[in-house]
């Protein structure tokens, strides 16, 4: 198993009560609800300047 939502929705019926819980396929509304998607980062400005250097050296 490697621990990803599967894109069919039909191989839940092929796992285990266990297997569906760990990857929330038993109550996926409010999974999803618990969801963030996207946080602005915060301290942009540091880390532009911090990922820049990254770049610079590779």
């Amino acid at each position: 198993m490697t621990g990803y939502i599967p894109a069919n929705p039909l191989a839940a019926a092929l796992m285990t009560p266990e297997q569906r819980h760990s990857l929330h396929l038993d109550d996926i509304d409010a999974y999803q609800r618990q969801l963030v998607f996207w946080q602005d980062v915060p301290r942009r400005a540091k880390y532009t300047e911090i990922w820049n250097e990254v770049k610079a050296g590779q």
